[in-house]
């Protein structure tokens, strides 16, 4: 682990560099989007988005349909979070 010496447990920084979930709070991602957006991206379909947040120790996530954004498909951005 590449957590500084000087501290007993290592931060948040460190686990991330490292690769590990952040286990010793909730956290709460406050700006996720999903569905098509048009460009590269990672995997933002919901069970993607679940995946990294079990990868990164994310507990809830508050997410916001693309296609109403980039497209403005209201009914398959509403569709995309219900579902």
């Amino acid at each position: 682990m590449t957590a500084n010496r000087d501290r007993a447990r290592p931060t948040f920084l460190d686990l991330g560099r490292d690769g590990l979930p952040l286990t010793a709070v909730d956290i709460v991602d406050m700006h996720a989007h999903i569905g098509p957006i048009g460009f590269s991206v990672p995997d933002v379909t919901a069970a993607g988005i679940v995946s990294i947040m079990g990868r990164t120790g994310v507990a809830t996530t508050v997410a916001a349909p693309m296609p109403r954004h980039s497209r403005d498909d209201t009914g398959l951005g509403n569709r995309l979070v219900t579902e």
